[in-house]
């Protein structure tokens, strides 16, 4: 069997970022290629792993400060659901 390129589009968070490069390195010891395709936020991870990585925008862009506001509003509006 030959190996095959695989493509991985995970979610633009670290957790499945990171759970996506322990399954990559598995296909590759397989015989595989892994490639990542990724939001700019995410830039960096895959190929730091030595992965082949592509940019797509999956999110709107934001300046740092705007999107550091995003994701603190984000997170404090969830909290009340973790009030157990």
């Amino acid at each position: 069997m030959s190996g095959k390129v695989i493509a991985f589009f995970p979610e633009a968070a670290f957790g499945p970022a990171l759970n996506s490069v322990g399954i990559a390195q598995a296909c590759e010891k397989l015989g595989h290629k892994a490639v990542f395709l990724t939001d700019p936020g995410m830039q960096g991870v895959y190929s730091g792993y030595g992965f082949d990585e592509y940019t797509v925008n999956m999110s709107e862009p934001m300046p740092p400060e705007e999107m550091a506001k995003y994701w603190t509003d984000f997170i404090n509006g969830h909290i009340p659901n973790f009030d157990l």
